[in-house]
């Protein structure tokens, strides 16, 4: 290969290392951004999500609702996980499915949350998921057993819209334990997010997106017309590089 073209293929290289730098900081520079945004508004809704679960689970009257489901089964499931698996399988099964349906279908956490906007004036565009981590029983408060497979996401959504569940989005991650025998455990965790978060990101780093689309289109120009004029200089019989 000729000198011109190791000079011209360097030349590509270096542009195309360029514009892979300048994706690698926008994306990063995005991502801390989205994890940084509403960081106030989280922590006052954190403050007011607390006051009213405190002493309860999930929202107010969860306790009572998880406890009227699970507790008058808990003799039943001791003995069954003791002899007959197939048995204790079926009968949490058969639990799983009715305390996730009466979950989803308490309106509690809906008038929580209306509360929570008003308390913090969120605006119209959040919004809010809840969901279970884990659900487990101990008949001897040493060992929990799971009576809920939580399948590849490690959680079952129980209320909000889907859409918002997000690392970025946790405000409050709650694990209950109860140390003592014929009880239960419960997690949940409370996202609360905003439909508007990619624009407000955006708009956030405009000034690093304009500044690198400039430098970009700048370098390109050069790399261009250098290239043109080393053509131009090559067709004059000239040396060129």
């Amino acid at each position: 290969m000729r000198r011109s073209g190791v000079y011209k293929w360097i030349a590509i290289c270096c542009l195309f290392l360029f514009l892979i730098l300048q994706y690698l900081m926008i994306a990063r520079s995005y991502e801390i951004k989205r994890s940084e945004l509403f960081q106030k508004e989280k922590k006052a809704i954190k403050v007011v999500y607390d006051k009213y679960i405190s002493n309860d689970k999930i929202f107010p009257g969860g306790q009572k609702l998880i406890d009227s489901t699970l507790m008058p089964h808990l003799v039943r499931l001791k003995a069954y996980y003791q002899d007959d698996s197939n048995a204790f399988n079926n009968l949490k099964d058969s639990i799983a499915k009715t305390l996730v349906t009466r979950l989803r279908n308490h309106p509690a956490m809906d008038s929580l949350f209306h509360k929570i906007r008003s308390e913090v004036n969120l605006g119209e565009g959040f919004g809010y998921a809840i969901v279970l981590k884990d659900v487990s029983v101990t008949f001897d408060a040493k060992t929990f057993i799971p009576i809920m497979d939580f399948g590849i996401d490690q959680h079952i959504p129980i209320g909000g819209e889907f859409r918002f569940i997000d690392k970025d989005n946790i405000v409050s991650s709650i694990a209950i334990t109860a140390n003592s025998k014929m009880s239960n455990r419960v997690a949940f965790t409370l996202y609360v997010g905003n439909i508007d978060t990619n624009f407000s990101v955006l708009r956030s780093i405009f000034p690093l997106l304009l500044l690198s689309g400039c430098c970009i289109i700048g370098i390109v120009w050069l790399y261009l017309m250098t290239y043109s004029s080393w053509i131009k200089q090559k067709k004059n019989g000239g040396n060129g590089f």
